[in-house]
């Protein structure tokens, strides 16, 4: 008998009144209205008006009636008693002498009020436990007191505690057979091989000591190009395994959600011991998860080595290399601001407005010679630069970072569906060029996006006079288009953009992307600001807030104007 979620004083305590009602619950259920005091007025003497008070009121609040009708808490009798105006409740005493009597009230109740036998309104309750089983996700005790509230709500009569326990066991039973049956089904029908396939995840190879599924649930530990290039390994491989390809509408989403659970926690032991359709089922939901969270850790990855590991490295690093150089530059400026003073006196004590070169030169080499102030020009030169904007040292230092991105690049956009809406197509189409451009010998200025290429970055794109006419450096162009995907925060875009929780989604790029590469150097400094928190799950382009909500397989979107899916 299938009722062991129950304990032995819950089946007690089942039909009974455990405890005396609140007096919420008393105002509640035991208040008596018009139609109730017209019912009860039928009855003659006190007690049997009070004893029929008491049996219409326990109906309506355990949902069956008592054997005793007189075995309740003395707050309800006392309860009832006021409504009718009985100042000696204890005159109810006299209501347990004829039994018949009760029998006769009960029977009074179910036909003015509607009760009727569990056994004849059984389909309306399988139907109610069934749909319930399916669509929700909770314990059998949960579903057990769900279905006591329906029973009583629709004034269907209480049956044994065993009865109810046996229904609701059988019908949460059928409900996970039933997914795993779908699931499975649907898991062929995308590819036959698709099961066997799942199933040898779960062996150990000769050279490890852990399971494939173990190997593929462990996410990147560390931030660098390495981890990077292995989490969009661990995606690809993920998603190659085609369980996002499985016609998943059939199963709710909650109870998709909850079998992955099961399937990420579960050792791959027990898995594997399971009988074929649930041990696919579990299979097909746990890897759609971890394929979404594949994705989702490569972005997490990406953001925190953009943001720490390259921008704000480079930036560091250029800001040590001025504070190294602070003294050099501090003796050319003194040289130069001494033949600065030499050309003011100059100007202020000349007779006429022209004075001979000579002249002027002579009065500057009684100050500093002509080599010492061509070395001093030349160090202004290299450490203060004419520049665009703020950012030239540290997008210089970037540049020579490129050994940190070269080996993911050919991944980022194969790997990560990216899609985009007008206002980021310009950022979408640079990254899907990238892996072409980067792997030929000689780039033209005609082959890029140039309307992403904006202050600093166009006098390193365009490069030194080492490069051919009419070619750019590939290298800052790449890094160029790596900070603009970044600027835009690429995020996983939440259900209620049209998906299911637990798929492979769609990964968006949220503030027009390609607006951020218009934007000042002070937009920029504040994006790069906003992405620089501590990983993991901190940072703007992540997905969402630990799971992490699901959309379905498919391309994904760049969104313009602010933080999308948000």
């Amino acid at each position: 008998m299938p009722v062991e979620f129950l304990t032995d004083e819950q089946v007690a305590r089942f039909g009974r009144f455990s405890e005396a009602p609140s007096q919420a619950e008393l105002e509640r259920f035991f208040f008596l209205d018009d139609a109730d005091r017209v019912l009860v007025g039928r009855h003659r003497g006190e007690h049997n008006r009070l004893g029929f008070a008491l049996q219409l009121a326990t109906v309506r609040y355990l949902g069956t009636f008592l054997a005793d009708p007189l075995e309740v808490p003395v707050a309800v009798v006392d309860f009832l008693a006021a409504q009718l105006e009985i100042a000696d409740s204890s005159r109810v005493k006299a209501y347990a002498q004829r039994q018949a009597t009760q029998w006769e009230h009960a029977a009074e109740i179910r036909r003015e009020c509607g009760y009727r036998d569990f056994a004849d309104a059984s389909a309306e309750v399988d139907e109610f436990v069934a749909a319930r089983a399916w669509t929700r996700v909770e314990t059998a005790k949960a579903l057990f007191d769900a279905t006591v509230a329906w029973l009583r709500s629709h004034r269907v009569l209480l049956p044994g505690a065993s009865v109810l326990a046996r229904l609701v066991a059988g019908h949460r039973d059928r409900a996970t057979e039933r997914m795993h049956a779908s699931l499975h089904q649907a898991a062929i029908a995308a590819d036959p091989e698709l099961p066997g396939r799942l199933a040898r995840l779960l062996a150990v190879p000769e050279d490890s000591r852990i399971s494939e599924l173990e190997r593929l649930r462990r996410g990147p530990t560390r931030v660098s190009g390495r981890s990077m290039t292995e989490a969009l390994h661990r995606s690809s491989e993920l998603s190659g395994l085609g369980a996002g390809a499985v016609d998943v509408a059939a199963v709710p989403a909650n109870r998709l959600e909850a079998l992955a659970r099961d399937g990420l926690s579960a050792k791959a032991q027990a898995i594997e011991r399971r009988e074929p359709q649930r041990r696919t089922a579990t299979l097909v939901a746990a890897v759609r998860s971890l394929s979404s969270t594949a994705v989702d850790d490569a972005l997490d990855v990406f953001a925190a080595l953009m943001a720490d590991k390259l921008i704000r490295a480079a930036e560091r690093t250029s800001r040590e290399a001025k504070l190294a150089n602070l003294p050099r530059l501090n003796r050319a400026s003194t040289t130069l601001a001494s033949v600065g003073r030499v050309l003011q006196n100059l100007s202020e004590s000349a007779e006429s407005d022209t004075l001979a070169f000579s002249q002027v030169w002579a009065a500057i080499e009684e100050v500093v010679d002509r080599r010492r102030l061509a070395a001093a020009v030349d160090t202004v030169d290299e450490l203060a630069p004419v520049q665009d904007d703020d950012d030239a040292a540290w997008r210089a230092e970037l540049v020579s970072r490129w050994a940190v991105v070269r080996p993911f690049l050919p991944l980022l956009a194969e790997v990560i569906p990216f899609g985009a809406a007008p206002a980021g197509q310009g950022v979408l189409d640079a990254v899907t060029e990238l892996p072409e451009l980067i792997g030929r010998k000689k780039v033209r200025a005609s082959e890029i996006r140039d309307e992403l290429i904006v202050g600093s970055w166009r006098k390193l794109v365009a490069g030194g006079p080492e490069l051919d006419p009419g070619c750019v450096d590939k290298h800052a162009y790449a890094l160029c288009v790596l900070e603009a995907l970044h600027k835009a925060r690429p995020r996983r875009a939440r259900p209620g953009a049209g998906g299911r929780a637990g798929e492979t989604g769609r990964t968006r790029v949220a503030a027009g992307a390609a607006g951020a590469g218009r934007a000042d150097d002070a937009a920029g400094r504040s994006a790069r600001a906003a992405a620089g928190g501590p990983r993991p799950h901190r940072l703007p382009l992540r997905v969402h807030p630990r799971f992490r909500r699901r959309v379905p397989h498919g391309r994904c979107r760049v969104v313009a104007g602010g933080r999308a899916g948000g």
